[in-house]
């Protein structure tokens, strides 16, 4: 198995960084990275898109159909993707929460047959890709926790 991963410290507390994350319709308003489509429970099915860059430089969208694996509100969100023991992965969403901030992580693990072959491809236009979303993520929950403090000005 390995694993891509990207993790950020976010001030904001975990059920803001949650609401941020889960609402998925909203995902064009504030990240360029990645588009989801799907139900928030164990079960459900979930459509997402990536976009990437080629080496060339080029936009390149892949697009993925997984199942929801796990749903821990405020904590974790598990997916899955593609057929066991050939080419699979598995995306977990972790929220940890450390104090006034969340620890956000972001792991793409892929396993299988095919997966010593995909690693480096996956490696090289995925990366990136989870950097831009948690930043992006990161960006957007600590607009949204300044929102929701009480007393601000406008």
């Amino acid at each position: 198995m390995k694993t891509l991963a990207s993790a950020a410290d976010i001030r904001a507390a975990p059920a803001v960084v949650w609401g941020v994350l889960t609402r998925f319709a909203a995902y064009p308003d504030w990240t360029a990275a990645v588009r989801v489509n799907g139900g928030l429970s164990a079960g459900a099915d979930l459509n997402f898109a990536v976009t990437t860059a080629t080496r060339r430089g080029a936009s390149r969208i892949i697009r993925f159909m997984g199942t929801i694996e796990a749903v821990e509100p405020t904590r974790r969100l598990t997916w899955r993707v593609g057929v066991p023991f050939i080419l699979h992965w598995r995306f977990n969403l972790r929220l940890e929460p450390r104090g006034a901030t969340t620890h956000f992580t972001h792991e793409m693990e892929i396993s299988g047959l095919g997966a010593v072959w995909a690693y480096p491809r996956l490696d090289r236009l995925v990366t990136p890709t989870l950097r831009r979303f948690v930043d992006d993520l990161k960006r957007q929950s600590e607009r949204a926790q300044a929102r929701a403090r009480p007393g601000r000005r406008p």
